[in-house]
Formats: structure tokens, sequence, C-alpha cells
């Protein structure tokens, strides 16, 4: 077969093959971040589609490190500060290299594009593949993750007008207004004196952890729903509460033509 795509490749023509695919695949491969995932240096996007085409070059050659780099990216990302563990859905990029400082704007587009990229991950484990993701918390993360941000979407991203008019952008109005600086981070601090367990949940202290402001992120992976399994749910739930009572981020609408939407 090999040879046969050779020799059916036009001379003096550029053309992109499967070789290409695999040299190209091996190349951003290289680029990927050993401890933290996505690609080295700061600020960091999950740039889900480049991470789909290194899904699909491990399922093309069978190269289990292209799924490992994946499984890793979607485990920090989904563990990280730039997903939101008290509303759910993504943040467009972490300003440094670990996914704990998000960019307060969210992206229709970007979380659509993770939810595919999780999916995937998460047949894959379903299937019975064992990789570095689900050997430390289970396709239980990412089913988890995937469930709060369709909640997210539903909830802050419809209009109501119609079926294909969705918000595209979530834009914060005022860096105060929406980072969890100023007055949450008190109000994090005083959840954290009350009870150990949030604390604990989501690393919560009174000093910051990025030139002060107060930015969640699990200690121990959370993949569950509220129970005996992660007891600081009802607390975040009570965080989400307070949220939706401040001033709502700003937005950008667009139509979509229908068929689209979904």
């Amino acid at each position: 077969m090999a040879k046969l795509a050779e020799s059916a490749r036009p001379k003096d023509r550029v053309v992109i093959g499967t070789v290409e695919l695999d040299r190209a695949a091996a190349q951003v491969g290289g680029l990927i971040d050993p401890v933290h995932g996505g690609v080295r240096g700061a600020p960091k996007f999950p740039q889900p589609m480049l991470l789909e085409f290194l899904w699909r070059a491990g399922e093309r050659s069978g190269e289990a490190r292209y799924f490992a780099a994946v499984d890793l990216t979607l485990e920090r990302i989904c563990q990280g500060g730039i997903y939101d563990h008290l509303g759910g859905g993504f943040s467009r990029y972490s300003v440094d290299e670990r996914w704990l400082v998000p960019h307060f704007e969210k992206m229709l587009y970007d979380n659509a594009q993770l939810l595919e990229l999780i999916a995937l991950a998460h047949s894959r484990s379903k299937n019975g593949v064992a990789s570095l993701a689900y050997a430390r918390s289970g396709n239980a993360l990412f089913r988890s993750r995937a469930e709060e941000t369709v909640g997210w979407l539903t909830r802050e991203m419809t209009t109501g007008r119609a079926p294909s008019v969705l918000r595209s952008t979530l834009i914060p109005r005022a860096r105060r207004e929406n980072s969890t600086s100023g007055r949450s981070r008190r109000s994090c601090a005083s959840w954290a004196k009350r009870t150990r367990i949030f604390r604990a949940s989501l690393r919560c202290h009174g000093g910051g952890k990025f030139r002060g402001p107060q930015h969640p992120q699990p200690s121990r992976p959370r993949a569950g729903k509220c129970g005996r399994r992660d007891a600081a749910c009802p607390l975040r739930e009570r965080l989400l509460a307070a949220r939706a009572a401040r001033a709502r981020p700003g937005s950008t609408t667009r139509f979509w033509p229908t068929g689209t939407a979904s």
C-alpha cells in the first residue's frame, strides 16, 4: 500500500499526505510541555485543533505518545485555574504555564472544540484503552467536565430568543467585578477559615497564589457530582449563587444559521 500511495503522488506538485502529516505530528509532539501539557511557555492556549491533530496522528499510527500528550494536557486543563470550577466552562487561555491564572474571557467556539476533544478522550477510555489521565483519575474526570461545561453553555450562552441565537463570548466588564480579587478574595478567605474541606478542595488561602488574587484550583482530582465523593460541592454551589448576584459579564451575540448551532 505504501508503494501504491507513493506511485500515486503527483509529480512536481506540493501534496500533503500521510508522510507529511506524520512528520508534522512528530514536530508538534516535541513542542508539548511534559509536565503541564500544552505547548511550552506562557501565555498558554488550549489549542484544541492542535491537540486533535495529535490525537488523529495517534489513531493513524498507533503511537501511544500522541494520546498521552493529549491526555496530559486535558487533565491539566480540567484541573487548572483555566477551568471555572464554580460555574463550568473554560477560559480562553492562562497567563502562566501551569494553567493556573485565566484570562477572564470565555469563548463559545473554544468550549465547543474542547468538548469534542474531551468526548474523544472519554470514548477511548470507555472502550477500555488505558492512558495517563485515566490511570490517575478515571474517565469520570472528563465526563464530569463535559457535563459541567454543557450546563454552563445552557445556562449562560443561550439567549432564549431562538435556538440558533447564542452568545459567542463572555467578556469581563472590569477586573474587580469579574476576577477573584478584591471582595471575592476576602470572601474566599472567609470561607476557607470556616471549613477545612473547602480550603483543601480548592486551595483557597488568604494570601493568594498569583500576585494576590484567589484562583480556585483543586488540590486533587475532582471528578464527581455532589455527594460523598465531593463534600465541597454544596459550598461551590453557594459561591456560584453569590456570583450570580454580581454584575454580569459583557457578551457578544451571534446568529447561527439553522442546522449549525448544534
